[in-house]
Order: structure tokens, then C-alpha cells, then sequence
């Protein structure tokens, strides 16, 4: 974009704008997860593994109840 515009261009126009916005979270996801489930293998089957375990599935569900979450 910024090439563009120092050319006097119009900036490009992506053909998936939302496509974006969805990468990074795809990425993140795909970093994090694994990790998300080596950690709680290694807490084991503790109360508190159960509570990190319910606490991180609440918050899954609730971002993709919420339209504007992403």
C-alpha cells in the first residue's frame, strides 16, 4: 500500500477484505492450541487442570456466540 501511494497509485484493493481479519486469528490458533493442550496434558486430570480447561472452553464458545467477537 504504501509503495502505491508513494507512486501516486490507489492503494490495492484486496478481493476478500474479511479474509484479513481472519488469517492472524487462524495463526494465532494454530500457535496456540498446541501449546493450550500440552499444558493441560502436563496439569494431568487435577481440579485445576479441569478449571483452566472449562474456563478456556467458556471463553471459545462466547466468542463465537458474540456477531462481533472476530
Amino acid at each position: 500500500m504504501r509503495a502505491a501511494e508513494l507512486d501516486g497509485l490507489p492503494p490495492a484493493v484486496p478481493a476478500d477484505p474479511e479474509a484479513l481479519s481472519r488469517r492472524p486469528t487462524e495463526l494465532v490458533a494454530d500457535l496456540v492450541e498446541p501449546a493450550k493442550a500440552e499444558a493441560l496434558e502436563k496439569l494431568g486430570e487435577s481440579e485445576r487442570a479441569f478449571g483452566i480447561a472449562n474456563t478456556w472452553v467458556r471463553t471459545k464458545l462466547a466468542s463465537r456466540a458474540a456477531p462481533d467477537a472476530r
